[in-house]
Parts: C-alpha cells; structure tokens; sequence
C-alpha cells in the first residue's frame, strides 16, 4: 500500500496528524513515524479524537525536509511548539516541489512522490517510496480542543 492509499483508509487522512518522532534508518531505506492521528468522524460527538499510531514507509528512494518558511522579514516557528509537528498531506506536485517532473523521470517504477505540509514550518516534507504501513498503538482518546495558531 503507498502512503496515498493508506491516507484513503483513514477517515481524515493525516490531516492534522501530530507527528512525535521520526526515525530515517538509510540502511534499510525505511522510515518509521510516531504519530496521533486525528480520527474524528461525523457520528463522534467530539471532534478531538486521536489514536496513536506507527507510520512504516519502505523502499524510499529519497526523503527531502524543506527548511522552514519566511514570512516576509518573520520566520515562522522553528521548534514545534507543542512537542509535535502538526501535518496534513497530498500527493506531490510541482507548485510546491518544483522539481517533481525532473526528479519523477529518475525515480524507480511504483515509486510515489508524497507530500507531508509541516503547519509550524509552513513548509514540506516530501517522501518518494514504494510501501506505507500503519500499526495502531493504542485505542481512541479524546482531548480538549488544542487552540494551535495558524501559521500560514
């Protein structure tokens, strides 16, 4: 399963993921996401529901993490304010990985370009792989609404 595939079978992708560790092991080509998702449904009567999860991406060809965004003369917060990286995600494209189509034509067959949007950073971290697998770690929780400002 790609991580695009994955991210359909969640009922809200990763948008709004909190992503806690992130451990890239170059010998394996493999990368491991500690995680809460945010797994909120219409039925639930509160929207804050997360489940902890570990993320699996194998078979990575490369993995790019873009600096933090300027805004204007303020740079955005550089260490995550709340222990976490908050995400969402999609699928690569060149308006924010320009060179996609280059790097697209040298990729292995089957491999996907996936796009994790860093809402801190107001940046990317872009991840071209074959495989994603997803290991629930522990049952729903519910939260307090976690006021976070919007960077953007």
């Amino acid at each position: 399963m790609t991580l695009e595939q994955l991210a359909d079978t969640l009922p809200n992708g990763f948008h709004d993921a909190e992503v806690e560790e992130l451990v890239w092991n170059f010998r394996t080509s493999s990368a491991t996401f500690t995680m809460q998702l945010w797994v909120a449904e219409e039925t639930d009567q509160n929207p804050e529901v997360y489940r902890a999860a570990r993320l699996q991406v194998r078979d990575i060809a490369f993995m790019a993490v873009d600096p933090p965004s300027v805004d204007g003369s303020e740079m955005l917060q550089l260490k995550p304010r709340y222990d976490d990286l908050t995400i969402d995600s999609n699928r690569a494209e060149e308006k924010w990985f320009p060179i996609l189509p280059k790097i697209m034509q040298r990729l292995p067959a089957a491999t996907e370009v996936y796009s994790f949007y860093v809402n801190d950073w107001n940046s990317w971290i872009h991840i071209a792989s074959k495989e994603a697998k997803l290991t629930w770690l522990g049952e729903k929780t519910t939260r307090e609404r976690l006021e976070r400002p919007i960077s953007r």
